[in-house]
């Protein structure tokens, strides 16, 4: 556990193998946008946070979980999501709003 530290956060995404979060939206598009294996625990009465780990979880970007759970195996049974298309979709976002602005 570590304090809040958004760079930090990023770079430690960065180099782990699989996240284990509450299921926020950014974390998972961040995770996604990597191509990290996620665990998703939705925020007990939370409920933007319980469909963001469903639809994460029908995406294929992430494992939803009920609790957190943390063993030696962890992630063993998460798929890498193929993140291909998400990332092109969102480095797209420049050509987007030059459409979107008339620019």
């Amino acid at each position: 556990l570590h304090a809040l530290d958004g760079e930090k956060f990023l770079k430690m995404m960065g180099s782990c193998d699989v996240l284990l979060c509450t299921a926020g939206f950014e974390s998972l598009c961040e995770a996604a946008y990597l191509g990290k294996k996620v665990i998703a625990v939705p925020t007990e009465g939370h409920f933007e946070q319980y469909f963001n780990a469903l639809d994460a979880e029908n995406y294929g970007i992430a494992k939803r979980q009920t609790k957190f759970y943390i063993s030696n195996d962890i992630g063993s049974d998460v798929n890498i999501f193929d993140n291909t298309e998400f990332r092109k979709w969102i480095n797209g976002y420049k050509d987007y709003y030059r459409k979107f602005l008339g620019i």
